[in-house]
């Protein structure tokens, strides 16, 4: 993935001498939100002399589609409403700050760049003294990203409504990275059923499932339909499968008819299911239906809604499955123990449209956008894999700034339930030497490392099913499982497209929400009566799930677990990161400190807890855990009462912290926590 980063440089390099690339204008105006000191190291430009006249003042970010947001506009030291009226004379301070794969080109008067206006400074921060009726001073800014992106499938044998090529013009305006077209059915070639989408014909280039995220160069990519052929000896029956729960007149929601497979008696190595059999759907497949077979790849078609138990037995040759998420009724018994002893990779492909994808935790899609841009973009990379501390903790745009645009900062943050090492180990295939990973978890068996996969992880990766390739699957239990469970809270949503974004995530993934700019009044200092969601002990046990403090115990296995229980296949996971070459450290989360137990409170039992994640996974610590304890104040609480959500002046200080530990490890000395203005999206500053 790292060979794509000079390409992606050399891109940038052009487009900023050229200034002849701009995407669609799309004008902003900003919003102040607290009250800040000035930016520092201001330059100066005056326009003209004071008078008792009234001027009119707007700062405009312009340039491609998906901004920054995080221009602010200062007048005397404090926070000053843009897009008003001012006297003549009066002096502003403007401020902004650029994502790591966008390039300030510069300050412009009365026109944007890409207008004709002419670059009056490249400077972060720019003075300016009102002079006229109006000025209009422009934030202008580049991306080697176009907002609109052609995705060609060649149908490669196959075809669509009489078409052998088929051209789909993507939004990607604000997800650079498209997703492919989900297999709806209408790319067809008979006798075959669709595997994937490749960017080669012969299907030796880079793969992509239907649905998932793909990774184009100059806003357009080629993408082949790769097919397999169906095999053929399957003895059938006919069925309806129904699913959800009945109506008052007794009817399922969901009713699909067809034939179901009951037996198999060919031996292909490739054994590929039809979508369709004497002209009718496979529906599903029965118990003991296939059985003591030596295929090594499964294909199952998208037609598919049941596999019952006992379906697979005795193929321990089996390594590759490909399925489509239209499976809405299976367990993990639908393969025999046998069946799994050799299974490593699971490709899963998207058969509706996404039913997430404007939800809060739809937002997930845009870290696996930046963890793709970030191995193309030339720069070395810091990835945060942790929980939701880290969605709520860190402000993604300040760290790289206060890391002088020197890394691209991939923060991916998901949430505590979902498992830590499944994005870890997808992550290991996108750093390279010089990369810094950061695992950070949250006192969660997820997090540290429980191999039981939870339904949350397949929400989080819809529209992102490509992670599935970079992901051993003997290595993790509950496949099906946790599948299911998915589908039965996933099916009843209605579809939505690819293009929707939840508006609580900005453009590095971190989660953005008004209420985070306010300091806390909700966590009670009699924290344990008015509180307990969760018990922190920093010792060797994990809390498992949210209870009230009174009803934990100890000794309950279903809430809690040692952290050196699944610590080989943490340290496992973790060796696959340092074999590119990366780095990998141990970052603390952010804890609300009324969590702790009293024990936890003491700087003994901290440091003690210190030592035992050096002993327990053999890497470097970022920092102590005591140096990212809280007080209420700093905390949001959601309606899930998270002790680990910090609010926007908490994340400034966290993301401060962060760097600081950073420096220590890259020999580095950091500048003030302030040295750079205070306009960073998610994060207040104290005074």
């Amino acid at each position: 993935m790292k060979t794509a980063r000079l390409k992606r440089s050399a891109l940038c390099f052009l487009l900023i001498l050229s200034m002849t690339f701009f995407a669609s204008c799309s004008l902003f105006s900003v919003e102040p939100d607290a009250t800040t000191a000035p930016p520092a190291g201001t330059t100066s430009a005056t326009t003209g002399a004071a008078s008792g006249e009234k001027c009119y003042f707007e700062v405009i970010e312009t340039g491609v589609s998906a901004l920054p947001g995080a221009t602010r506009v200062y007048r005397d030291g404090a926070v000053a409403a843009n897009g008003t009226r001012y006297p003549e004379g009066t002096v502003l301070d403007v401020s902004t700050s650029a994502s790591s794969d966008l390039t300030f080109v510069g300050w412009s008067l009365d026109k944007s760049v890409d207008a004709g206006g002419e670059v009056v400074s490249t400077e972060l921060t720019y003075r300016v003294r009102l002079s006229g009726k109006q000025v209009r001073l422009y934030a202008n800014f580049v991306s080697p990203y176009p907002a609109v992106t052609a995705l060609t499938y060649h149908l490669n044998g196959g075809t669509a409504g009489g078409k052998e090529t088929v051209v789909d013009t993507v939004d990607t305006a604000y997800y650079t990275s498209p997703n492919t077209r989900y297999d709806d059915g209408s790319f067809t070639r008979d006798g075959y059923v669709l595997l994937e989408y490749n960017t080669k014909a012969d299907g030796t280039g880079d793969a992509f499932s239907p649905g998932s995220k793909a990774n184009p160069v100059d806003g357009k990519l080629d993408l082949y339909c790769i097919w397999a052929p169906v095999s053929s000896g399957f003895e059938t029956e006919n069925v309806t499968v129904n699913y959800g729960k009945k109506n008052v007149w007794g009817v399922y929601p969901y009713s699909y008819p067809g034939v179901a497979i009951t037996g198999y008696t060919g031996d292909d190595e490739t054994l590929v299911i039809p979508e369709k059999i004497g002209g009718k759907d496979v529906v599903s497949i029965k118990a003991g239906a296939i059985s003591n077979k030596n295929f090594t790849t499964l294909v199952l078609p998208r037609t598919l809604r049941k596999i019952e138990d006992g379906a697979f037995t005795g193929c321990s040759s089996l390594r590759t499955v490909y399925m489509g998420d239209g499976i809405l009724s299976i367990t993990n018994a639908a393969f025999d123990a046998a069946t799994y002893t050799n299974w490593t990779e699971f490709r899963l492909s998207a058969t509706t449209g996404p039913r997430y994808a404007s939800d809060y935790n739809g937002g997930y899609r845009i870290k696996w956008d930046r963890l793709m841009r970030g191995a193309a973009s030339g720069k070395k990379m810091i990835v945060f894999v942790s929980g939701s501390s880290s969605f709520h903790g860190i402000g993604t745009g300040y760290l790289e700034t206060l890391l002088g645009g020197e890394y691209f900062v991939v923060e991916y943050g998901t949430i505590r339930t979902t498992n830590n090492m499944v994005y870890m180990e997808a992550v290991a295939n996108f750093v390279g030497e010089g990369d810094i990973v950061v695992y950070a978890p949250e006192n969660s068996i997820y997090q540290f490392g429980a191999p039981e996969l939870s339904w949350k992880l397949f929400r989080d990766l819809e529209g992102s099913q490509n992670v599935w390739r970079y992901i051993d699957v003997k290595n993790y239990t509950n496949l099906f499982g946790a599948f299911a469970e998915y589908q039965g809270k996933r099916w009843s949503n209605g579809e939505q497209t690819y293009s929707q974004h939840t508006e609580n995530v900005d453009v590095y993934g971190d989660y953005q929400s008004a209420k985070h700019a306010d300091y806390c009044e909700n966590y009670a200092p009699d924290f344990l009566n008015n509180h307990g969601y969760f018990t922190v002990t920093l010792n060797e046990m994990v809390n498992t799930i949210a209870t009230n403090t009174e009803q934990i115990s100890l000794s309950n296995p279903d809430q809690w677990i040692s952290i050196t229980t699944y610590a080989a296949d943490v340290r496992r996971i973790l060796g696959k990161v340092t074999a590119t070459g990366a780095t990998v450290y141990f970052g603390f989360c952010p804890v609300n400190e009324n969590a702790l137990t009293e024990t936890a409170k003491t700087a003994e039992q901290q440091a003690a807890y210190d030592r035992l994640i050096r002993d327990t996974y053999g890497i470097e610590v970022l920092g102590s855990c005591s140096d990212h304890l809280y007080r209420w104040v700093y905390m949001y609480k959601g309606s899930d009462g998270s002790d680990f959500h910090l609010n926007d002046y908490g994340r400034a200080i966290n993301t401060y912290k962060i760097y600081t530990h950073l420096c220590e490890k890259l020999g580095l000395t950091p500048v003030g926590m302030k040295a750079y203005g205070e306009a960073f999206p998610g994060c207040l500053f104290e005074h």
